[in-house]
């Protein structure tokens, strides 16, 4: 697990395979690799978030990586609308 800001991941819309088809998505691009978004915690959720990413983490025996990522700006993605709030996108 990491815990980024902002500043050091770069935003993007993905196209997932579902079994229902294809489904656009909110990602992000950090050290070359794509994330897709998994849950938002607000600040005050912080130790929250924290137990779910380490729960996650272990339910896949490490096998899939995360990233916890703190982010005070407004997003114009339709997907996230923070408004000056911090939270915390786990992807």
């Amino acid at each position: 697990m990491k815990i980024l800001s902002n500043q050091q991941i770069n935003y993007c819309k993905l196209i997932k395979q579902t079994a229902e088809g294809k489904k656009k998505t909110l990602g992000v691009e950090h050290a070359h690799k794509l994330h897709t978004k998994d849950a938002f915690f607000s600040l005050s959720e912080r130790d929250k978030s924290l137990e779910y990413c380490r729960n996650k983490f272990l339910k896949t025996k490490g096998k899939t990586s995360y990233l916890l990522v703190e982010d005070q700006t407004y997003c114009r993605n339709k997907f996230l609308k923070t408004k000056g709030k911090t939270s915390y996108l786990l992807v």
